[in-house]
């Protein structure tokens, strides 16, 4: 499953690097690289078999999201200019 959660991923995140590592029953640690694998952030998704792959994968894609964003704007207040720290991912 975490083979089909990963490759779902990168269909999305084309520029950032994507680990999915299996932790326990439905639970995967989901760890956000930079382009040369350098580990950025993770969380661990507990995966719901209520429902299906394709909304699991977009509840993932919106966690992700939410921590680029904020890494992005943490980035501006520490005074880097545009991101600088994100500049691979530009």
């Amino acid at each position: 499953m975490e083979q089909q959660i990963k490759e779902e991923l990168e269909k999305v995140y084309k520029y950032i690097g994507i680990e999915v590592n299996f932790i326990d029953f439905r639970n995967y640690k989901i760890i956000i690289c930079t382009d040369k694998m350098e580990e950025i952030d993770s969380f661990v998704y507990n995966y719901n078999v209520n429902y299906t792959l394709e909304f699991n994968i977009s509840i993932i894609i919106d966690i992700i999201d939410k921590i680029i964003i904020k890494l992005f704007k943490k980035g501006e207040e520490n005074g880097e200019e545009n991101g600088e720290r994100w500049k691979w991912f530009l």
